[in-house]
């Protein structure tokens, strides 16, 4: 954007959606979706054949927008609602818009299909270099423009072996409530933390452990285990977006009873309908192939069909359904198994 151009924002209203929360359904051809908005950030939909989305916007009110076109040298002119500048921005409006005037320095713009991207570049904060705007042209008006997010846009989603650099990443997803535990949930969270706390290095360290020298594993009733030597690697695209993790028991494929699997995984909900469960699934197999397994198992829940889908698009074949041992609370699950090898 040349010095003194115009950037002009179409925005979801942080105060509108504080206020419209609860359930609603859509009737469709297929069926009835039902949407579920947990809080002003979280949508969570189920539709008719079993299947599930969740999505989670970061959304701005109009000051916070101010603040956010200073910081990256832009002055906001004015806010209104329904691109009618003798509209004020309401909470009783869906979006609304920020128009902003350029400063000093240009922001340069690239072409990427039918969209513009404008990334924030030139003399500003390093960590606001990245900032990425998605243009688009509406049926009528002028172009609109909405944040999108502050990391390269060419960077994959990527396995990487915990390390200081990734740390904080991870101790912000556990703060806003994520557990790397789909089964222990907010008390492993609690944990995780205390740890980091604790030690932040030896920690790190634990990630990987070959050799199950760390602590007995807490499961979900408050029982301790004998730990099995593992590793964990975190998904990365720049921000932090998950954990997955391996454990097996030296030559054999077998498990003892509270080890629901050799692969476990969770995504930050915020990070979730990218892909990014599969191809981490994906990138730990290639991984795990060299301890030269014949195969490796992993479980689910009956209702948890994104998870099902993952395993499924990574060779995953159904083998049995079972009950999980009572310290996981005796609840139904199913056991898919994955063959490294061929003619395993």
């Amino acid at each position: 954007m040349r010095t003194g151009g115009r950037i002009i924002l179409d925005l979801w209203s942080k105060e509108f959606f504080a206020a419209h929360q609860g359930e609603r359904e859509f009737n469709t051809a297929a069926g009835v979706v039902r949407e579920t908005k947990r809080d002003r950030l979280f949508v969570h939909l189920h539709y008719p054949d079993g299947g599930e989305d969740r999505f989670e916007w970061h959304l701005f009110s109009p000051a916070e927008m101010d603040g956010f076109a200073g910081s990256i040298g832009l002055r906001t002119m004015f806010s209104c609602t329904d691109f009618n500048s003798a509209t004020p921005s309401s909470a009783t409006k869906r979006g609304f818009n920020s128009y902003w005037n350029g400063n000093e320095s240009d922001l340069p713009i690239s072409r990427s299909g039918t969209s513009i991207w404008c990334v924030a570049g030139g003399p500003l904060r390093a960590d606001l270099r990245s900032t990425v705007f998605r243009f688009v042209t509406p049926c009528s008006g002028p172009a609109v423009a909405e944040f999108v997010s502050r990391k390269p846009m060419s960077q994959a989603m990527q396995l990487v072996r915990p390390g200081l650099e990734h740390l904080p990443g991870y101790v912000a997803a556990l703060d806003r409530g994520w557990s790397p535990d789909n089964e222990r949930g907010e008390a492993a969270t609690r944990e995780e933390l205390a740890r980091i706390k604790a030690d932040a290095l030896a920690f790190l360290d634990s990630m990987e452990d070959s050799e199950a020298n760390g602590a007995a594993v807490t499961l979900p009733d408050g029982s301790v285990a004998q730990r099995l030597p593992g590793y964990k690697r975190w998904l990365w695209d720049g921000e932090f977006c998950g954990s997955i993790g391996f454990r097996w028991q030296p030559g054999t494929t077998e498990l003892p009873p509270h080890c629901l699997g050799h692969i476990g995984y969770a995504v930050v909900p915020w990070k979730q309908g990218l892909g990014y469960a599969k191809c981490a699934l994906r990138l730990m197999l290639v991984e795990v192939r060299a301890l030269r397994l014949p195969y490796v198992e992993l479980t689910t829940d009956p209702n948890n069909i994104a998870s099902q889908r993952v395993i499924a698009a990574n060779g995953g074949v159904l083998v049995e359904h079972f009950t999980k041992p009572r310290q996981f609370g005796s609840k139904p699950g199913l056991r898919f198994r994955i063959a490294l090898h061929q003619g395993a």
